[in-house]
């Protein structure tokens, strides 16, 4: 349900040929709702110096805008047919040999919104994001990265129902995290530069 603009493809192979040491592109893209009206035009940031790091905070590389050589693609061994938030999970293990991704600064895909997105699944894409996670337990920012699925766990419960945020809320919540919330929100730039919430995908 997702779809690109006639230009995708040429200007990801003629952007990939022009960067050799880039295994891994994305590019901008357009939310738009069931009926194919703009929601929203979403600018990426391009890769920092520790973009794999910030990759374990969120996901933000849009699978619909994304380009993979092939050789890289069997070198990891393709998708995790175990994994449902299979792209995440690739673009982690790209990253980690390969972290020299490339950003296309236009709109790649048409991403589309409706009730049936995974992402709506909280209890689901909490525990998949936690198989992911746990594979990195040794990073830096893994103890933050877990602390930022708590929190959107908890927000996106409280979006549901307010019981269901108070019992997340309850259940989850610990000083720790409180404090990793105060740091992110104090220091943290994200990808998204309209408010620092949307790094964190809590509206999604």
């Amino acid at each position: 349900d997702d779809y690109w603009p006639r230009n995708k493809v040429a200007l990801q192979v003629e952007f990939m040929e022009a960067n050799p040491l880039c295994q891994l592109s994305y590019g901008n893209y357009i939310e738009v709702d069931s009926n194919g009206d703009i929601l929203e035009r979403v600018t990426c940031h391009p890769p920092r110096s520790q973009f794999f790091q910030e990759m374990l905070l969120t996901n933000y590389i849009a699978a619909p805008t994304a380009m993979i050589r092939s050789a890289v693609f069997s070198e990891i061994g393709g998708y995790d047919p175990n994994c449902k938030i299979e792209d995440w999970s690739l673009w982690l293990k790209i990253l980690k040999s390969h972290p020299h991704p490339g950003h296309i600064n236009h709109p790649l895909a048409y991403y589309r919104y409706h009730g049936n997105n995974f992402h709506k699944n909280i209890d689901a894409i909490t525990e998949e994001s936690l198989k992911i996670l746990n594979q990195y337990k040794d990073e830096p920012t893994y103890r933050m990265a877990m602390s930022l699925l708590v929190s959107k766990t908890i927000i996106k419960s409280f979006l549901v129902s307010f019981r269901m945020g108070l019992k997340a809320l309850r259940s989850q919540f610990h000083w720790r995290l409180g404090l990793d919330l105060l740091i992110c929100l104090a220091r943290l730039r994200g990808p998204f530069r309209k408010f620092k919430f949307k790094y964190w995908n809590f509206g999604s």
